[in-house]
C-alpha cells in the first residue's frame, strides 16, 4: 500500500514550499516507478446491420471479444425482448426494447452473444457493433 506524504515548510517570510513524496506502509519513500498503465485501444470500426427478429429466438449479435459497444434500435411498432445469452424468451430476457426504442450498451462491458425474440410477427433491429 502506498501513501502520499506531504510536508509544508517555510522558505522565507513570504514563501512556502510543499514537499510531496509517495511512501510505502513503513514510511519509506518510493522512487522506482516502473509500472506501465496500458489503456484499451480506442474503437476504430463499426458494422451496421439489420437483423429480423421473429417469434423464434435468434442471434442479434454473435459473441465478439473485440466488441467495445453496441447500439440496437427497434425499428418496429411493438416490443422486442433481448437477452445477453444464446436464448431469449418473452419471459426470460435482459432488456425489453419498446417500439422505436434504442438500447446503447455501456463501453467495454459485455462481449458475448445477444439474442432476441418478438411475441408475434417480425421486427427489424438496426444493429451497430463498435469494435477495435
Amino acid at each position: 500500500m502506498a501513501l502520499l506524504a506531504a510536508h509544508l515548510r517555510e522558505l522565507t517570510n513570504e514563501e512556502l514550499a510543499l514537499d510531496v513524496a509517495i511512501v510505502d506502509a513503513d514510511g519509506v519513500q518510493i522512487t522506482d516507478f516502473t509500472t506501465t498503465v496500458t489503456f484499451p485501444a480506442a474503437p476504430a470500426n463499426a458494422a451496421i446491420t439489420t437483423v429480423a427478429v421473429t417469434s423464434v429466438t435468434g442471434v442479434v449479435l454473435a459473441a465478439n471479444a473485440d466488441r467495445r459497444q453496441c447500439i440496437i434500435h427497434n425499428d418496429s411498432s411493438s416490443k422486442v425482448f433481448l437477452a445477453f445469452a444464446a436464448t431469449a424468451t418473452t419471459t426470460a430476457f435482459s432488456i425489453e426494447l419498446g417500439a422505436n426504442s434504442t438500447f446503447v450498451s455501456e463501453v467495454n462491458t459485455y462481449t458475448g452473444v445477444i439474442s432476441g425474440i418478438k411475441s408475434t410477427g417480425t421486427a427489424n433491429l438496426r444493429v451497430t457493433e463498435i469494435t477495435v
